[in-house]
């Protein structure tokens, strides 16, 4: 009786059809597509963050200007680009708002660059972000509740 319980075990194993094992690692690959896709939308959003706020620093500790078509060529990869020229009197007093965006999965990012309060359209007056703080990697995020 032992020898007949042994045989079934040690026999052919049960696998799993050709179809199931399409769908399993067809699943498999899509959430590793989406996984992708989201980080690639993150480390683009701050890879363009970080070069235009680092622009924007020296410019401001020379004493020189940071334009809008400097800006343009710094930032790439952004699924959207949006200028309004009307942005409305209580937005830094600037003339004109460009907004980039960044579209992932999770979240999507964004990168508002202002101009021309000084009468001087083309010239970066500030650069804010919209989503998740970018740190650049390795660095810690900031710590907002010491202020």
């Amino acid at each position: 009786m032992s020898n007949s319980r042994s045989r079934k075990k040690s026999g052919r194993s049960n696998s799993r059809s050709p179809v199931e094992m399409a769908i399993i690692w067809g699943g498999i690959l899509i959430l590793v597509g989406l996984a992708f896709y989201e980080f690639r939308a993150r480390s683009t959003y701050i890879s363009n963050y970080q070069a235009v706020m680092d622009a924007f620093q020296a410019a401001e500790e020379s004493g020189e200007s940071l334009t809008d078509e400097e800006v343009a060529n710094l930032v790439t990869g952004h699924s959207i680009h949006e200028k309004n020229n009307k942005i409305g009197p209580n937005k830094l007093l600037a003339e004109r708002m460009d907004r980039y965006e960044f579209k992932g999965l999770i979240q999507n990012r964004e990168i508002y660059v202002y101009y021309g309060s000084h009468g001087e359209d083309g010239i970066v007056d500030d650069v804010f972000y919209v989503g998740e703080q970018p740190a650049a990697e390795g660095d810690a995020p900031a710590d907002d509740s010491a202020n």
